[in-house]
């Protein structure tokens, strides 16, 4: 049962719940709850707690694609933003993902087959290898490396790719791409803005 404190719901009155019967004055529609004993018959559980980052990458990659991409984030626009916040975001960010993502991705000085899920699009393949097993250290590079990882979670995400039941294993992945979109929010708010 997901653990969602009582004080944090919002009160929805005479709502009619997904059952057909009247909610009670109290309650909200519990996504995790109805996923948990509804779809999944008790063979799955979601704490929200594990999966949090995942809720919270839906909400900053909104906000990122609103803000950066006019609403239709693409790789052209990813490319873009890496060449204009170059010089606007902190290295230790960049490379700390960076890391990250390489000792996920790279076995060997190869992509490992965890990588394939990814699906990187192929014009990008080759920049991507190069900046994880570290023959590219261009920050240009990574930070449109990291556009792409975080706009292929998004993809993968949306598109029923990832199992909802193993959401919770994804968490630090979706972890450190929401603390990376949220830095490049704060430049952009901060007066920076994207030429289109």
């Amino acid at each position: 049962m997901s653990n969602i404190n009582s004080k944090t719901k919002y009160q929805y009155i005479n709502q009619i719940g997904y059952d057909g019967k009247k909610v009670s004055e109290n309650t909200m529609f519990d996504v995790l709850i109805w996923l948990e004993e509804d779809y999944f018959n008790h063979s799955a559980s979601f704490d929200y707690y594990d999966i949090k980052p995942v809720l919270d990458f839906a909400l900053m990659w909104n906000l990122f694609e609103s803000k950066f991409c006019n609403r239709d984030a693409n790789v052209g626009c990813l490319e873009r933003i890496s060449t204009e916040y170059v010089t606007l975001i902190n290295d230790d960010i960049v490379n700390d993902c960076i890391e990250y993502f390489s000792n996920r991705y790279i076995r060997n000085n190869e992509l490992n087959t965890t990588f394939n899920s990814v699906k990187i699009p192929p014009s990008k393949f080759e920049l991507v290898k190069s900046v994880l097993i570290g023959q590219t250290a261009d920050k240009k590079n990574k930070i449109e490396i990291i556009l792409l990882i975080a706009y292929r979670f998004r993809n993968n995400l949306f598109h029923g790719e990832k199992e909802l039941r193993k959401l919770s294993s994804q968490a630090e992945n979706f972890e450190k791409l929401n603390r990376f979109l949220a830095t490049l929010l704060l430049v952009n708010k901060s007066g920076h803005r994207i030429k289109s």
